[in-house]
């Protein structure tokens, strides 16, 4: 699913309908077969479209790839925002951002699979790598709200970042390779740890 919502008609294929199968099946082949094993071709044809056509919508291999990772971190980061805009708290804060996260990535597991791939990949421009640091900003502002008023412990915000960002990861592989069922009162119990981990 693409990170865009489009009503697909069966009648006749659009521009957007082309688009969407496109970015649908170079997100699903980029996961599925890394950057390099992923051929243009291969992406059309699962689309169901011809090369041409494709880079009709994306000009180069690279820059599908940056579009999809630009779609995909905007949309969650949005979800994120609107998910805490009630919080007055540090506390409250990171348990809406944990929560908005989890539900995102069960909502579109394939993105979320892209994303974590992708994050450190040399082919991300540098458009796409300041688009990320600028999205990141608030997660950022939380956990410096939260070392400005002694909330969490006296440790790099980094490593703060990484005790979550850690475990939430490794359960979504534990889920992906183990068959871990995730249910809401472990990822609530995973949310717990994480906070008692890193507040003071």
């Amino acid at each position: 699913m693409n990170a865009h919502s489009l009503a697909v008609t069966g009648r006749s294929t659009t521009r957007s309908d082309k688009r969407l199968r496109i970015e649908t099946a170079a997100l699903e082949l980029f996961v599925e077969r890394g950057f390099h094993g992923t051929t243009v071709p291969e992406i059309a044809r699962r689309a169901g479209v011809g090369t041409g056509t494709l880079y009709l919508y994306h000009c180069s291999k690279d820059k599908l790839l940056n579009s999809l990772y630009q779609q995909w971190n905007s949309a969650c980061f949005a979800r994120l925002a609107a998910a805490a805009r009630d919080a007055h708290t540090p506390r409250e804060t990171f348990s809406a951002y944990w929560h908005a996260f989890v539900r995102f990535t069960n909502e579109h597991p394939c993105a979320y699979w892209f994303w974590v791939q992708f994050e450190s990949s040399p082919y991300l421009s540098d458009e796409t790598r300041r688009m990320e640091v600028e999205s990141k900003r608030p997660l950022e502002a939380l956990f410096e709200d939260g070392a400005a008023r002694k909330v969490f412990k006296p440790l790099p915000i980094p490593v703060l970042h990484a005790a979550a960002k850690g475990l939430f990861t490794e359960l979504k592989r534990l889920e992906s390779t183990r068959g871990l069922v995730l249910t809401p009162a472990l990822w609530r119990a995973a949310e717990e740890m994480v906070w008692e981990a890193i507040r003071r």
